[in-house]
């Protein structure tokens, strides 16, 4: 009788821990499709400032950044979108993967920037790092945490 019972209890464990797998088997593979992944980007913020360091885009300042900075990106072959933002002192815009921007302020000379990135798959979605950045050739600093912040002097 006692090893019928053991039976019993080994195939009632068994079963259980089966049930149990295949629960967070099923429960992992339905929270993906029900995940809506949008395009994974990088954002880079510019601040413009003068010679001595003061900010060129300021409330203060006549600057129209619609009609005074060209950001443009040579993956996508047109002028991006831009933005300015709330301070009002920089320039802000998405980097859709590797890519080299020529910006232009106020007509001077362009200055190039080469973003480098890479797709890291994660979970469901992943997220997109940017693995090297150069601005006219020299290599600068960037944020994967948030939004790399770059000052061009004018």
């Amino acid at each position: 009788m006692a090893i019928k019972e053991d039976e019993m209890k080994l195939k009632f464990l068994l079963i259980s821990m089966m049930l149990i797998n295949i629960g967070c088997v099923q429960q992992d593979s339905l929270v993906c499709p029900t995940v809506v992944c949008t395009t994974e980007t990088k954002q880079i913020k510019i601040e413009f400032v003068d010679q001595n360091g003061n900010n060129l885009i300021g409330a203060k300042s006549s600057f129209n950044y619609t009609n005074d900075v060209q950001i443009y990106s040579n993956r996508f072959k047109k002028n991006i979108v831009i933005e300015i933002d709330k301070n009002l002192s920089l320039i802000n815009f998405y980097a859709h993967g590797s890519d080299e921007f020529s910006i232009t302020y106020n007509g001077l000379k362009s200055d190039i920037l080469k973003v480098e990135t890479k797709y890291n798959p994660d979970d469901c979605c992943g997220v997109l790092d940017i693995t090297k950045l150069t601005l006219n050739n020299s290599s600068i600093a960037f944020n994967n945490a948030g939004p790399t912040i770059i000052i061009l002097k004018k």
